[in-house]
């Protein structure tokens, strides 16, 4: 019964996945004589976590069993730490999926000092794949980022001209929003800023989501009367330029509520090792790139991919050189990218493959 109720608690943590980054997602079972007495999970980041909003209810729960798929956390926060109502509570036994890599966090310690007994390692596996980001943002203190790509059966990204319209199924491109969904920040570059003239929204089940959106802007060529700009009151608009953009146009986009930051530069181009970060220190702890070719050959250049996204659609071959990784080069097919995983799956005419290129542990 033990892998069931973590089971339950994993499962009850991904309710959390659109709203608690840049937390981890967490979930609690609380069981006494053989029974699930109360549950909970971390709704939404800066609100109760998940063992709180289990322990809070009117049950006694002295001598229960508590199952949480990550450490609780015993420092505090935007909440109190969750050890102190553990205790509080009189919790016999605690079962934790994973420790907490966040080296603040010794949840574990505490519960022992207090005489309450700790078992790790239950599902360990499949809490540790569910907080990929949140595991990558304690490591690598950078969001955990996705490049999601739209390719024809070939490869491709667009026509030699440029056009990438309708290479997405309508089933894909609502898949799209789901992923924007998950993510604190989606990432363009000038060229579809132009191009597309996209808004980057989140339109998705009526999520109340004011999704971050960035733009890497070197000479600040982006139009005013953009939908990027015009949508700026509702929704945030990041332009990382350098010192040689218009100061005057700054000042225009700043007057609008745009968010204008000049950024390093690294090849004549805007240093991604500096915007991730910068974003970081924003609370963007999960990152989709959603660039042309420069944009993500830039990315896996700097290898700065913890996981690909492609929708391919199979009924559709391209040609040309209109490829996303055409400016990222190996001397051998044994030095390129490395897939560890992969998933597949079918939407209409597409076919979504989900590659994991980075694994996080916790430890």
């Amino acid at each position: 019964m033990k892998r069931f109720y973590m089971n339950l608690a994993i499962e009850l943590a991904r309710k959390g996945a659109y709203q608690t980054s840049p937390n981890p997602m967490v979930g609690a079972v609380c069981v006494k004589d053989g029974k699930i007495i109360s549950t909970g999970y971390h709704e939404k980041y800066g609100e109760f976590h998940a063992e709180r909003r289990c322990l809070m209810k009117e049950v006694d729960f002295r001598d229960a069993e508590l199952y949480v798929n990550l450490e609780p956390c015993s420092h505090p926060g935007k909440t109190p730490p969750c050890t102190d109502i553990i205790i509080e509570k009189g919790i016999k036994k605690v079962y934790i999926s994973h420790r907490d890599p966040n080296p603040e966090v010794d949840g574990v310690s505490v519960l022992k000092n207090h005489g309450i007994d700790v078992e790790t390692g239950i599902l360990k596996d499949k809490a540790v794949e569910l907080n990929q980001p949140f595991l990558c943002n304690m490591k690598k203190n950078r969001p955990y980022i996705t490049l999601k790509i739209a390719t024809a059966l070939d490869g491709k990204i667009a026509a030699e001209n440029g056009s990438s319209k309708n290479i997405s199924s309508q089933s894909a491109l609502k898949f799209v929003h789901i992923l924007r969904a998950e993510s604190d920040a989606i990432l363009i570059g000038i060229d579809t800023a132009v191009f597309d003239n996209p808004m980057l929204t989140v339109r998705y089940q009526n999520l109340n989501k004011n999704i971050k959106r960035v733009v890497l802007d070197s000479k600040l060529k982006i139009q005013i009367k953009s939908n990027l700009v015009k949508t700026v009151g509702t929704d945030p608009l990041i332009i990382f330029t350098t010192e040689s953009a218009n100061k005057e146009k700054i000042d225009i986009l700043r007057d609008k509520g745009v968010d204008v930051r000049i950024i390093g530069e690294k090849d004549n181009k805007p240093d991604l090792n500096l915007i991730v970060k910068e974003l970081y220190s924003m609370g963007v702890g999960k990152l989709m790139v959603e660039g042309g070719a420069k944009i993500a050959s830039g990315f896996l250049r700097n290898n700065l991919i913890d996981r690909i996204i492609q929708d391919i659609a199979i009924n559709k071959i391209l040609g040309g050189s209109m490829s996303y990784s055409k400016d990222v080069f190996y001397d051998s097919p044994e030095k390129g990218t490395i897939i560890k995983s992969w998933k597949t799956f079918d939407l209409d005419d597409n076919i979504i493959i989900e590659g994991i290129i980075n694994v996080y542990r916790d430890n």
